[in-house]
Order: structure tokens, then sequence, then C-alpha cells
């Protein structure tokens, strides 16, 4: 018995088994992406988490920062031609008002 196939038949016939081949690919590719996506969020989420927290310490260091500045600026300033107990006096002040300042923000 012979079977007799055509050149178009063939071709039909690849072009089918190509398609099957395609679809499996595409069905993998998306399941990979999806599993992806849920990891990039997954670490968007922590990194939003982290930029927060970040946000907030920054925001407390500036305060912090600030107010220690304007201590030593106010005791250089004052200790321009002042004596001994003077100046010993104002770093007192500043020191006591940084631990205020830290104080505040704990």
């Amino acid at each position: 018995m012979y079977v007799t196939l055509s050149l178009r038949d063939i071709a039909v016939g690849l072009v089918l088994i190509a398609l099957v081949i395609l679809i499996i690919y595409i069905a993998i590719f998306f399941k990979n992406l999806i599993r992806t996506l849920k990891t990039s969020n997954e670490i968007l989420k922590d990194v939003k988490t982290m930029t927060e927290i970040a946000e907030k310490r920054t925001a407390e260091i500036d305060g912090v920062v600030d107010g220690i500045t304007e201590s030593i600026s106010k005791a250089s300033k004052s200790n321009v031609g002042s004596g001994v107990l003077a100046q010993l006096s104002n770093i007192a002040a500043a020191i006591n008002s940084i631990i205020k300042i830290i104080g505040r923000k704990k």
C-alpha cells in the first residue's frame, strides 16, 4: 500500500507541528513571566518599605543636624572675646541643647 503526499500536505503538516511547538513555547514563556512579575512585585514592596524608613530617618537626622549646627554656631559666636568660664558655660548649654534635640527625636 502506497501513501502519496503532495508537497503542500507536507508543508501544512510541518506548519501545524511548528504551531503546536510555538503554542507550548508561549505557554511556558507566560508561566515564567507571571512568576517573574510576582517576584518583582515583592521586591518593589520591600523597596517601598525601605524607602519610607530611609525618608523618615533622613527627616529625623536633618532636624538633629540643624539643631546641632545652630548650637555650635551660637557657641562659637559667644566664645569670641569672652572668658574661660563663659566659654565653658556656653559649651555646656550647647551640649544640653543637643541632648534635648536627640531626646525629642526618640
